[in-house]
């Protein structure tokens, strides 16, 4: 991938390893994290316009036109950045852009503990329900490491099981043989909702599903109740909260 022709002037903060992701939410307002610090510039924009340039770019380098879009769009490049960008007049300051790139490395249980995460009790504790193939519901805030926790948890799955994974826009990272992913970009909840019904029948050990908005969360307890077993993730504050919000979507 070109970084230089997709982000332009921010390309340099796109490859940087250290960095993870960059917000720009003005010429003059553009920050991004790195190394777990918070840092800005003002000056990597002359004007909107070359905001809107690098949005163009982006979406271009995936084959879609971001002016048909509506204003609001995100998207997965080849190397699994997310991207999220919307223009005036959604947008009343005009366009922003969020880039999320892909972590280099997948972090494991070891990891976790190295960094006091979890400990040996709670490793056991998980390893035992994946064993046990029971369903999990992974819930947390945006941003609390729900996607990071169902990694590892992926990777302690049995690899003799047959993985599926459903996702609107694929975030998780499977390295692992008997492994299927099925993505919908920009599907309404309905459509991800018939991609759900689809997975029951691909035989799969575990059914992932990241995560559950809306009507598809009908059709994950279904699958919880009657097919295979479910890992999901869900934006709640406690074990109560996610289940309170599976019975309300």
């Amino acid at each position: 991938m070109n970084a230089q022709k997709i982000f332009g002037v921010l390309a340099k903060y796109f490859e940087n390893p250290e960095i993870h992701e960059i917000i720009v939410d003005a010429p003059d307002d553009v920050y991004w994290e790195e190394k777990g610090q918070i840092k800005e510039s003002a000056s990597v924009f002359k004007d909107a316009s070359e905001i809107e340039a690098v949005i163009t770019s982006i979406f271009a380098s995936v084959g879609r036109k971001f002016e048909d879009l509506n204003g609001y769009g995100d998207c997965r490049l080849e190397d699994g950045t997310r991207v999220a960008a919307v223009l005036a007049p959604l947008s009343i300051k005009g366009p922003a852009l969020v880039i999320r790139k892909m972590p280099s490395h997948h972090v494991s249980f070891d990891d976790l503990k190295t960094w006091k995460a979890i400990d040996e009790d709670g490793e056991k504790i998980i390893s035992k329900l994946l064993l046990k193939g029971k369903n999990i519901l992974m819930a947390g805030n945006t941003g609390s490491g729900k996607t990071t926790m169902t990694n590892v948890m992926v990777g302690a799955m049995d690899p003799a099981w047959r993985l599926v994974r459903v996702e609107k826009t694929a975030e998780l990272h499977v390295d692992r043989k008997r492994a299927v992913c099925l993505e919908t970009e920009h599907a309404s909840q309905e459509e991800l909702s018939e991609l759900i019904k689809k997975s029951a029948h691909l035989r799969g050990d575990y059914i992932v599903i990241n995560e559950l908005l809306g009507a598809e969360a009908f059709e994950a307890v279904k699958l919880m109740r009657d097919g295979p077993s479910i890992l999901a993730t869900i934006p709640a504050e406690s074990a109560s909260g996610a289940l309170s919000r599976v019975e309300l979507l």
